[in-house]
């Protein structure tokens, strides 16, 4: 038992907090692309639009909550959102070559962040503590 009573084998691994932090930075960096797309181009550039975007991030958001809380099942789901993720990454290079390069910067370096977090998840003491049944 810990000083507040809690197990310390249901601590969260080091590198699940390292996972959530690529996986809330990578959505903070979705929510501004959003919003720049749609206030500063008025939705003309990439994205899924106002609603769909909103209702993704809503998603994620919910979804990498229950992530830190141990639940297999989201971890599952970050598979999902990282799939997503790959759909626009052939349109990078043509991003460049249009000098969009806040664009490509946004899909390449959301992409690297979650794909960085799901190697943290599926690996090492995340493995095992994510296989626990019961967590604080």
């Amino acid at each position: 038992m810990t000083a507040e009573g809690g197990n310390p084998q249901n601590e969260r691994p080091t590198r699940v907090n390292w996972a959530l932090a690529a996986l809330w930075t990578a959505w903070a960096v979705s929510l501004v692309a959003l919003l720049v797309n749609q206030f500063l181009y008025r939705g003309s550039g990439i994205g899924p639009g106002l609603v769909l975007g909103i209702l993704s991030l809503t998603l994620q958001a919910v979804t990498y909550s229950f992530v830190g809380r141990g639940q297999t099942i989201a971890r599952g789901l970050t598979v999902a959102f990282l799939l997503l993720a790959v759909l626009p990454l052939p349109m990078v290079g043509r991003l460049i070559v249009e000098r969009s390069t806040w664009s490509a910067t946004y899909l390449g370096f959301g992409f690297g962040l979650k794909a960085f977090a799901l190697f943290l998840l599926f690996t090492g003491d995340a493995k095992r503590w994510f296989a626990m049944d019961v967590h604080d």
